[in-house]
C-alpha cells in the first residue's frame, strides 16, 4: 500500500525513515515527431497513455507494459498544445503535463 502526494511515496511497508521517490518527465517540450515519457514508479505494471486537445478530444491513446522511458510516435499530431496524461494498471493518474506540438522545419 501507498500514499501519493506530489510524486512523493511514502509506504507503512518499507522500513522507518525510507521514502520512495516516484519521477516523471516528458520531453523534448516542444516535440516534433516524437515524445520521450519517462516514469520511474514503484508497484507499476503497466501504463496508458493519452493525449487530448485542450478541449478534451482524444487525438492519441496507447496501453503497454511499464517501461521507464516510453517513446510516442506522434508524426499523425498537428501541431498544438495537448494534455499528456499517463495512468497505472488501476487507472491511477500517474502525472499529467501540458505538452506541445511544434511543426516541422521547413528545412528538412
Amino acid at each position: 500500500m501507498c500514499w501519493v502526494a506530489r510524486r512523493l511515496c511514502v509506504s507503512p511497508d518499507l522500513p522507518i525513515g525510507t521514502i520512495q521517490t516516484n519521477t516523471y518527465n516528458a520531453y523534448p517540450n516542444p516535440f516534433t515527431d516524437l515524445l520521450t515519457v519517462q516514469i520511474v514508479a514503484s508497484n507499476v505494471t503497466y501504463l496508458k497513455i493519452d493525449l487530448n486537445t485542450l478541449q478534451g478530444t482524444n487525438v492519441l491513446q496507447t496501453s503497454i507494459p511499464y517501461a521507464q522511458q516510453v517513446q510516442i510516435q506522434t508524426g499523425t499530431v498537428v501541431p498544438g498544445t495537448y494534455q499528456l496524461t499517463v495512468y497505472d494498471q488501476n487507472e491511477a493518474v500517474l502525472f499529467s503535463k501540458k505538452v506541445v506540438k511544434a511543426p516541422r522545419s521547413l528545412r528538412q
